[in-house]
């Protein structure tokens, strides 16, 4: 990951409103719409392996 250790928790505690404003601005408005359709999905979203410093 291309953040800094310090940082992380930042990460982790944005807003989901700046996040999907960056997924729009640097991906495209079809990305944070397939984005928004997994998030609204019930149930624990999908397995991630997050980084180990």
């Amino acid at each position: 990951m291309s953040v800094p250790i310090q940082d992380f928790q930042k990460i982790m505690e944005a807003p989901a409103s700046k996040i999907f404003a960056v997924l729009v601005d640097l991906y495209g408005r079809e990305t944070a719409d397939k984005v928004a359709k997994e998030v609204s999905k019930p149930g624990v979203g999908p397995k991630v392996d997050w980084p180990k410093w």
